[in-house]
């Protein structure tokens, strides 16, 4: 609990080369640090520890070494750690902090394994009413038929702003939806017109087989 400090020029030195620092130096000079042999100071062994009970939210069965200082490591040869995964010590490589990460893994030879807070609650609810999948498209004289297969990406899940999605009408190659309370459109493979010219009109394919947003044709009416 209480340590002298690392001190940069001899970080782990354990050993006492001056012993009159103490008597002859440290005690008549006081705050002259020009005649204290500041390694020999540091290099004291110093420091106690207690037990006691401590009633928490955390499982401090769970703890997990510190390493996120990788100055301290090597100063010190190892990262910060705790007792009893670590032996009680005074040598001079131990004058660093105890570990206070919690719950980041099982131990110090298994991968990170972290642990989140649930609500408590007796089950998280996940409705999908304003999802629309699509299948592939059929192709004629085709091995399969493209109508049967819906891949695990297809599909677009829209704001549930005016409700669930009640009911899908096709009108000349868009979607009619009738939400709870409103009534929009989505088109299918939208194209955007590109430019005009004598010979036609070109457009503009895009990747998306339907848009991230329908466009609504009436806030006020729905089913």
């Amino acid at each position: 609990m209480n340590r002298n400090f690392q001190d940069p020029a001899a970080p782990i030195n354990d050993m006492i080369i001056d012993d009159s620092t103490w008597k002859d130096v440290f005690e008549y000079y006081g705050e002259n640090n020009d005649k204290i042999n500041r390694s020999d100071v540091n290099a004291v062994k110093m420091g106690h520890w207690v037990t006691f009970k401590v009633c928490s939210n955390y499982n401090l069965s769970l703890r997990s070494i510190d390493v996120n200082l990788p100055i301290e490591y090597a100063m010190t040869g190892h990262y910060r750690g705790f007792y009893p995964l670590y032996a009680r010590s005074t040598e001079g490589s131990n004058k660093i902090p105890e570990s206070g990460v919690m719950n980041a893994a099982y131990g110090s030879t298994t991968s990170d394994r972290y642990y989140y807070e649930m609500p408590n609650v007796p089950a998280v609810k996940n409705t999908f009413n304003t999802r629309i999948l699509y299948s592939d498209v059929a192709i004629n004289d085709a091995f399969k038929n493209g109508f049967r297969v819906f891949k695990s990406t297809h599909f677009r899940d829209y704001p549930s702003t005016y409700g669930s999605i009640t009911k899908l009408v096709e009108l000349s190659g868009a979607l009619i939806v009738v939400f709870e309370h409103g009534v929009g459109v989505i088109p299918v493979n939208e194209r955007a017109l590109a430019t005009e010219a004598a010979g036609g009109t070109v457009y503009i394919n895009t990747s998306n087989v339907l848009p991230e947003n329908p466009k609504i044709l009436s806030d006020m009416f729905g089913t």
